[in-house]
């Protein structure tokens, strides 16, 4: 690693002998994942001057540390006396006064990138629950995994295989039901939370609600313990409570939009007599395996499933 030196001496020029030098990793608060190696920067550095007033630190270089990129470091002398460096990726030795550097935040690009990629890692499945990935599509996406699994399951289980990363917390509600993930971190915490509440991803049996004024996410789990049944006779639009609806006569199902509820199902019984098909519509444009309408024999059962933007015949 990199040789960085400096020197402390009063503004009478007197060596200052014992003073503490600490040295941190900025933007304050977070731990810098260092690419191709197993160790991160969480913690800093602290040291005492010589009878000179000399001292010398072994830092990783800055453009080494990937996650989250654009890093400094802030280094502050005899407790009090502040001042920034960029280290180069080299021996060194460096003086301090030839790496200096203004503190300054990350791009928004940067550390958006950053985000995602330290909450993919943090992020951990658990019992019963699928975590997805996209780096290219800029997302993470959060299932229940196990078919039939009731919401306090659910709920607990989503619970368990959060951990919260650096400028993260993750409070979990028992009684309410809900888990609230929150940016901690004072370095532009309105683009960390904009950047996971984009992120997040509700799959099968999760609802996730983005609450940008209480600067909040929401993550529940979205299913109902019972079932709920309902029949009609008249032309209608599937109601969102809905999960089964029987049919008695030959009329057109209208399902709801399939945009903000990916993973619900529904499934339509045509149990009229005759011979008259029960009619299927996506809802507007949205289509159902590819088709505006489909058509559902007497007798037949037709299950579909919201992929967040048109409907899945599953």
């Amino acid at each position: 690693m990199p040789t960085v030196q400096g020197t402390c001496k009063t503004a009478a020029g007197a060596a200052l002998d014992g003073a503490e030098v600490l040295i941190e990793l900025m933007p304050e608060g977070i731990v810098g994942f260092v690419a191709g190696s197993d160790y991160e920067v969480s913690a800093p550095a602290v040291l005492t001057t010589d009878a000179s007033g000399n001292w010398s630190a072994s830092l990783v270089a800055n453009s080494l540390i990937t996650i989250p990129t654009g890093t400094y470091y802030k280094v502050t002398e005899n407790e009090k006396y502040t001042y920034y460096i960029s280290v180069p990726n080299g021996a060194g030795p460096y003086r301090v006064e030839d790496i200096l550097t203004a503190p300054f935040p990350p791009s928004v690009d940067d550390l958006a990138e950053s985000i995602r990629d330290v909450m993919g890692i943090a992020l951990q499945a658990g019992t019963g629950i699928t975590i997805t990935v996209n780096d290219a599509g800029d997302t993470i996406t959060i299932a229940a995994s196990g078919g039939g699994t009731d919401a306090e399951t659910v709920r607990d289980i989503i619970g368990a295989a959060l951990v919260a990363g650096a400028g993260i917390s993750i409070v979990v509600d028992d009684p309410g039901d809900t888990i609230t993930i929150t940016a901690t971190s004072s370095v532009d915490a309105e683009v960390i939370r904009d950047t996971i509440g984009t992120a997040l991803v509700a799959g099968a049996g999760i609802s996730i609600v983005v609450n940008d004024p209480a600067d909040t996410i929401t993550i529940a789990a979205s299913g109902t313990p019972a079932a709920t049944w309902t029949t009609r006779t008249t032309d209608f639009t599937v109601s969102n409570d809905w999960e089964y609806c029987e049919v008695t006569a030959d009329r057109t199902a209208t399902l709801p939009t399939a945009v903000g509820i990916g993973g619900k199902p529904y499934e339509i019984t045509n149990s009229h007599l005759s011979t008259a098909d029960v009619v299927l519509d996506g809802n507007g444009s949205q289509t159902i395996n590819g088709l505006l309408t489909i058509r559902i024999p007497p007798g037949s059962t037709l299950k579909v499933r919201s992929n967040n933007a048109n409907w899945q015949i599953v």
